[in-house]
């Protein structure tokens, strides 16, 4: 299908060199997405929003409990250095009590622990899915937006056609593989000059 579109493409542009009729514009669209103000300031948004979620008291309180339980862990080690060297049998002894309680706290922590992490990756799925669908139809109007920039600019400039020729096929070769500048008009710089004035007049 996308070598059918590209021979079309190719066809239609054969057409508009060869007739004086025929008004042929290009547009690289990867430029005009990727510098869309809307789409800049977005990024942003949804940086932030990302970092908020990654950054939830959620998993700081799961990064608490995995302290906590290093803490216990260190606590035993020592206690456990006591119980196999200590020459004082009370001491040992001591020592033994307060492991054994010890190690109940720890299966307490560790409960609580996974507990957390489990809040955690929950609450973090289900936010990035929230966000992944809010992201996929910003872009999706975005580009709506774009395009629809594109047909007015055409018709003020009475162009028979646009391509957008920053597209690539399957093997990394764009869909036009050559434009004569000549022949056609670029109108992305003209376009993100109209896009950045939308932008301001909607603000």
């Amino acid at each position: 299908m996308l070598l059918f579109k590209t021979a079309i493409a190719l066809s239609l542009l054969a057409c508009a060199s060869a007739s004086a009729q025929l008004s042929v514009g290009v547009v690289y669209m990867n430029q005009l997405f990727e510098k869309h103000p809307e789409k800049v300031s977005y990024g942003l948004e949804a940086e932030t929003k990302m970092k908020a979620i990654a950054n939830d008291q959620r998993k700081k309180d799961w990064e608490a409990k995995a302290v906590r339980m290093g803490e216990i862990d260190q606590e035993a080690r020592a206690l456990l250095k006591v119980i196999d060297s200590s020459p004082n049998e009370t001491e040992k002894e001591e020592a033994k009590k307060k492991f054994t309680a010890l190690m109940t706290v720890r299966q307490q922590v560790i409960a609580e622990y996974n507990s957390a992490q489990q809040t955690f990756e929950e609450f973090s799925a289900a936010e990035n899915k929230k966000l992944n669908q809010e992201m996929a139809l910003k872009m999706r109007s975005i580009l709506d937006s774009i395009t629809k920039t594109i047909q007015e600019e055409a018709k003020i400039r009475n162009l028979d056609f646009v391509f957008e020729v920053s597209g690539s096929t399957s093997t990394g070769i764009s869909t036009l593989p050559f434009v004569n500048e000549k022949a056609v008009i670029d109108l992305t710089p003209d376009l993100l000059k109209t896009m950045e004035a939308q932008t301001k007049k909607t603000e």
